[in-house]
């Protein structure tokens, strides 16, 4: 998952620095993608998540696209 660097930093930076406000940032970032997605049909979903680049590796160095509203 591409975002998953993100919240996995976040996540570092909560527990090491006490920075809570990048994992809330991140959480709320994430909530706003998934909160633009239909899940009532599967297939449709899915095909939004991979035209947005949400199963890409992280390691490919892409951009998480977030939907239209």
């Amino acid at each position: 998952m591409v975002y998953r660097n993100e919240y996995l930093n976040s996540l570092k930076g909560l527990t090491n620095h006490r920075y809570a406000d990048v994992l809330i940032r991140v959480m709320s970032q994430a909530q706003l993608f998934v909160s633009r997605i239909d899940f009532t049909d599967l297939k449709t979903a899915q095909r939004v998540l991979e035209a947005h680049n949400a199963f890409c590796d992280p390691a490919d160095d892409v951009k998480l696209k977030l939907p239209e509203e």
